[in-house]
């Protein structure tokens, strides 16, 4: 005995690619070069849209990254309601009072320590 597929269903996933993508051509003409992100999501075309919208937007405009080592420990608690967002001094890359914004974290719970790489 088969069970009937739903038609939505069936209509969904028959297609070859389900996609959402934000261009922001005045930001490929600067930087033609520039790094083509995909995610996979399972999220709607509507909530795709935004997601996409929202990561172009966040990251169109030219920055550099920094990746360092800070004592303490930083959680996904310390993520709720907001990111992060550091103020970045460094001879080394010669770098005074630049605010820069979390980007990705790695805890260390031995060393209580927690490797930060931050953008701006």
């Amino acid at each position: 005995m088969t069970t009937p597929v739903d038609p939505v269903r069936a209509a969904f996933v028959s297609q070859s690619y389900r996609t959402s993508e934000a261009v922001d051509y005045t930001v490929l003409a600067l930087y033609p070069t520039a790094n083509q992100i995909e995610i996979d999501t399972p999220f709607d075309a509507t909530t795709a849209g935004t997601l996409a919208t929202t990561m172009l937007n966040a990251t169109k405009g030219a920055a550099q990254t920094y990746t360092m080592t800070i004592d303490g420990l930083i959680t996904l608690a310390d993520l709720a309601g907001t990111v992060p967002q550091y103020t970045f001094t460094s001879s080394t890359f010669g770098v005074s009072a630049r605010v820069c914004r979390l980007v990705s974290f790695k805890t260390d719970w031995i060393n209580n320590r927690t490797q930060i790489t931050v953008r701006g």
